[in-house]
């Protein structure tokens, strides 16, 4: 289908994007254009006005910082490009495997992950994966830099903390400590690759296997994608092993409603979440 007439623009800096975003109420930032492009296809949104950030520099690439020690990943990088890099794929696996699970590699080659997180599909990957690592989203507007937690960012369904005038930069993803590994599963719709439901662990345990810390990232499950608090809680102390997994998520799916559509029944995909942890948290226990 031919989406509604829009006008386009393509500023060489934040600084212009902003003031576009201010002086063109519903506009949209284009980043790699696959989620949006196709909703405006649909006839779902009709931006009068897309701001293209392709030359804005400083926007795309991965770099390692210190003090603290983290990754940044800027906002206009592509999952392929996150899915390849040996310092995702070292440090922060469960977001490697997310990135190189997304759609094909056209699809990969185009999809960038401040887009991604931007549009608030609460069936995408990077989401589950970003909330398990305990990334933070860094966005600038008119009002200056902020730096959102994730667990903070995703509000409800297509919603997300971002104001009408703010831009993702980056996104931050602290560097792990001896010990703790991640890991991502799916069961994906088989038509278009979404996941009907998708589970990122982050999992820190001790030589004796005692596990000091664990964090869970749900996605598809929920009408936004979302921590597995109780169950985190539960996992903590406990010797790591197929027995405890299961026990500390069979408390935490307990307040999961689950949503139902033409793919699931909400009953079935709370069930996923279970299996899917469960397999994601056996791959980060044996590193």
């Amino acid at each position: 289908m031919i989406p509604a007439s829009f006008d386009y623009a393509a500023p060489s800096s934040l600084e212009e994007a902003i003031t576009l975003l201010q002086a063109h109420p519903g506009a949209r930032i284009l980043a790699g254009g696959h989620d949006l492009l196709t909703q405006m296809k649909l006839h779902r949104l009709a931006p009068p006005l897309l701001i293209d950030l392709r030359e804005v520099r400083g926007l795309r690439g991965i770099t390692t910082l210190s003090n603290p020690d983290f990754l940044q990943i800027g906002a206009m990088t592509t999952c392929t490009e996150i899915a390849l890099h040996p310092e995702i794929r070292t440090h922060a696996a469960a977001l490697a495997e997310a990135a190189d699970s997304i759609g094909d590699v056209q699809v990969r080659n185009a999809s960038t992950i401040g887009g991604n997180l931007a549009f608030g599909d609460p069936a995408a990957d990077l989401p589950a994966a970003l909330l398990a690592l305990e990334a933070s989203i860094l966005t600038q507007g008119a009002h200056g830099p902020r730096h959102i937690p994730a667990d903070q960012f995703f509000i409800g369904s297509f919603r997300t903390a971002l104001e009408s005038d703010e831009v993702i930069t980056s996104v931050h993803i602290p560097l792990p400590k001896t010990g703790q590994r991640s890991a991502y599963e799916k069961f994906k719709n088989p038509a278009n690759g979404y996941p009907v439901v998708g589970v990122a662990v982050s999992l820190l345990r001790r030589d004796d296997g005692t596990i000091v810390s664990c964090r869970l990232g749900l996605t598809g499950s929920e009408a936004h994608p979302q921590r597995l608090y109780q169950a985190e809680e539960a996992l903590k102390g406990q010797k790591a092993s197929a027995a405890a997994f299961a026990a500390a998520l069979s408390q935490g799916v307990a307040g999961l409603k689950g949503r139902s559509d033409l793919f699931a029944s909400g009953e079935y995909r709370v069930h996923l979440v279970t299996i899917l942890a469960e397999r994601a948290l056996t791959r980060a226990q044996a590193g």
